[in-house]
């Protein structure tokens, strides 16, 4: 098999969380950014869909993905299959046992996070504050207030869903990540959002509300393989 290559922005924390993930699974890959100068339309109102939910292709041989989730998945099982014919011994992995949790019960806890991310935190956190505090005025327009105060009230009730989640996946006596003791797709996936959320002057205070994810951004961002991943903001 040859090397895949990756197709997406660089600030999009969607295509951040594919790019993590082959980092933390030290999976051979290209990157192709697209020149945003490029672009047909100027218009504020057409881009900022671009800034906010940009989704990452990934092409591997004849194999086509548009979608985050499953192109994790698929690195997920190509990793599996490297480590069966490789050894661990030759693999320089930051996540040893790939991006699934083991046991049934944390797989299934695991995919409720992902839902919570991908259906109520993203549009929150990217789709509202990060858009009204970065991409609007980058873009050269003024933030909506109105939809920034929702969509801080949004994206606090993801978070407090998601340390609730988090709890009863373990009491974090022996593990600082979402699901267990390594890093998961979950993790990828909230990685690149909280990182971004960070970039703007709200970020602290609310994940300062929750003691359990402020433990996990402290974790998470101690892994040196895994910051060349992190979004890039334009």
């Amino acid at each position: 098999m040859g090397e895949p290559t990756l197709y997406g922005p660089l600030h999009s924390s969607m295509v951040s969380a594919v790019r993590l993930a082959l980092l933390a699974l030290d999976l051979p890959h290209q990157i192709v950014v697209p020149d945003l100068h490029s672009l047909d339309s100027t218009r504020m109102t057409d881009l900022l869909p671009y800034f906010v939910a940009q989704a990452p292709t990934f092409i591997h041989d004849d194999l086509t993905l548009y979608d985050t989730e499953a192109i994790l998945l698929y690195l997920d099982g190509w990793y599996g299959e490297l480590l069966r014919r490789e050894g661990i011994a030759t693999r320089g992995a930051a996540v040893t046992s790939g991006l699934m949790p083991p046991q049934p019960r944390l797989v299934g806890m695991m995919w409720q996070m992902v839902a919570v991310m991908r259906d109520h935190l993203q549009p929150a956190a990217i789709g509202g504050v990060v858009a009204q505090k970065i991409f609007v005025p980058h873009l050269g327009g003024r933030p909506d207030t109105e939809k920034l105060a929702a969509a801080v009230a949004r994206q606090q009730d993801c978070l407090q869903l998601l340390e609730q989640l988090t709890l009863l996946c373990h009491n974090g006596d022996h593990a600082d990540y979402l699901v267990d003791s390594q890093p998961r797709l979950a993790d990828l996936l909230l990685y690149p959002i909280v990182f971004l959320m960070m970039k703007t002057d709200l970020g602290s205070a609310c994940l300062a509300r929750s003691v359990r994810l402020s433990r996990w951004w402290l974790a998470i961002s101690k892994l040196d393989r895994l910051r060349p991943g992190l979004p890039v903001l334009p």
